[in-house]
């Protein structure tokens, strides 16, 4: 039998993230980089005033932190009127910077607002937006391209403006599919968590119509041994003994009765912790003869509860296993609570099987354990030998549908 493997998963933010601001972050840094590498190498330093410093400095520490801010905020959409500020506070930035800086390149920066525009309002509403700024650079450029005298900056910059409109339509696609990825998982966390409810309240029905089956007829035949005691005492002793002892009886097999369905209620009650679960399965365990070593470590805070059922669920099956089929002498279990993932071991000393024949109608159960493991996204793996016992690894994400 092969391991089952989950596919790689996404992280959840990754749901939550967007392209649009690592681009825009990367692009004001290079070209910051840029900018002050001509400066320096054509002007210096030394020729710029005070006020151009701050002209400059200001304008993209304000684009900067505009990006910034709208991180923090994102996926939320500004509204017409802020997108329409926002976008002002961007060209004055931009004007800062190009009134302060004498390479001439800052003209490309002009890219970047509409990369940003795209992001507020239709990219198709952009799209005249773009074929104005291509038009008016061939004006201004359309003779030195013809008489082969442009420099390919120019050319650059052109290019520039139809990328940064290309990347902006490509990543609001990818925002749109990030989104709707974003509730589908949420979705199916919130039927997950259904099922787990449905599951406790059937469980509930049926503690409660054992209740109704076997205490409730056994508190009647006990009222019913004592009313007979009463009615006997005075015409035959004897009988009215015997109802006393079969009152008696039947209290205790009661007492029994209620006391298996507290375990149950407690087994199944909302505030169950897994560890005392854990620990009364390995208890039962031994109760029924199997040496069983137990280790557990790390704490199962934060995982989902659905993962931490189907962690029940398999360590369950797995030992039951093991006492029903593996005519095992010792047993070990470890369970290992890691940060992103439970790891559990599974070993005994029992006869052992052939892995490969267990898929054909084998009473193992092996199949229900990995359709379980499967479900979370996890990972289940098998080695057995005949005479040489078997071990099953078994592990279960943390984040179940990222």
């Amino acid at each position: 039998m092969k391991p089952i493997t989950a596919p790689r998963r996404l992280h959840p933010r990754y749901f939550e993230r967007s392209l649009r601001f690592p681009v825009a972050f990367i692009y004001l840094s290079i070209f910051m980089i840029v900018l002050a590498q001509n400066i320096y190498t054509n002007f210096g330093f030394s020729s710029f005033t005070p006020l151009h410093l701050a002209f400059l400095g200001g304008g993209f520490t304000v684009l900067i932190l505009l990006e910034a801010a709208e991180g923090l905020l994102y996926p939320k959409t500004p509204y017409f009127w802020l997108a329409v500020l926002l976008t002002g506070i961007r060209i004055i930035a931009f004007y800062a910077i190009t009134i302060s800086e004498p390479t001439g390149i800052t003209s490309s920066l002009m890219g970047y607002i509409l990369f940003t525009m795209c992001f507020y309002f239709n990219p198709l509403s952009i799209l005249p937006i773009l074929l104005v700024i291509v038009y008016t650079f061939y004006l201004d450029f359309g003779d030195e391209i013809l008489s082969k005298q442009f420099e390919i900056g120019y050319l650059y910059e052109i290019f520039s403006f139809v990328m940064f409109y290309l990347f902006a339509i490509i990543i609001r696609w990818d925002d749109r599919v990030r989104r709707r990825n974003q509730a589908l998982v949420n979705q199916l966390e919130r039927y997950a968590t259904n099922s787990i409810s449905l599951g406790k309240e059937e469980e509930r029905n049926r503690i409660s119509r054992d209740l109704h089956d076997s205490l409730g007829h056994q508190l009647v035949a006990v009222n019913i041994q004592l009313q007979k005691a009463v009615a006997y005492r005075d015409i035959d002793a004897g009988e009215s003994q015997n109802a006393i002892l079969n009152a008696q009886q039947s209290t205790n097999e009661a007492i029994k009765e209620l006391r298996q369905t507290i375990k149950d209620l407690r087994e199944f009650g909302e505030d169950a912790q897994p560890e005392n679960e854990l620990e009364n399965i390995v208890n039962k365990v031994r109760e029924n003869g199997l040496k069983l070593e137990y280790t557990c470590s790390g704490t199962q805070s934060g995982f989902p509860e659905l993962t931490l059922l189907t962690l029940k669920q398999v360590i369950q099956e797995g030992l039951t296993n093991i006492q029903k089929h593996a005519q095992a002498e010792h047993a070990s279990l470890r369970i290992n609570f890691q940060r992103r993932y439970i790891r559990v071991e599974i070993e005994d000393d029992g006869c052992g099987f052939l892995p490969r024949k267990a898929n054909k109608g084998d009473h193992y159960g092996l199949q229900g354990m990995q359709e379980r493991v499967q479900m979370v996204g996890g990972r289940f793996k098998i080695t057995s030998r005949p005479e040489k016992g078997t071990k099953l690894f078994i592990q279960l994400p943390k984040d179940i549908y990222g």
